[in-house]
């Protein structure tokens, strides 16, 4: 199960949300980094693992109604948050 990786974002697929990738491969590392940059916090980069929920994209990102799960367009760009004040540092992982 993931969770997103936004700040003060503590959805997840256990709660029912529909989490996504950051966009992968050199093509999109552009766009890979505007979706770090918003996720506000300091001096990281996304990895394989990292994700953001479904809450933090407008509703024209995604494409039109279809059957299953939402899915994001190729374009989409998170644009919704509900950040705290200032950039957070997020702890360290543990080292195993």
């Amino acid at each position: 199960m993931g969770n997103c990786n936004a700040v003060g974002c503590s959805n997840s697929q256990k709660k029912r949300f529909t989490l996504y990738r950051f966009p992968q491969g050199d093509k999109n590392r552009a766009r890979s980094r505007v979706w770090e940059v918003r996720t506000k916090w300091d001096k990281w980069k996304a990895n394989d693992n990292s994700r953001l929920c479904e809450v933090h994209f407008e509703p024209e990102q995604f494409e039109p109604l279809r059957k299953g799960p939402k899915k994001l367009k190729c374009t989409a760009v998170p644009t919704l948050f509900s950040h705290c004040s200032g950039k957070q540092k997020r702890k360290p992982p543990k080292k195993s």
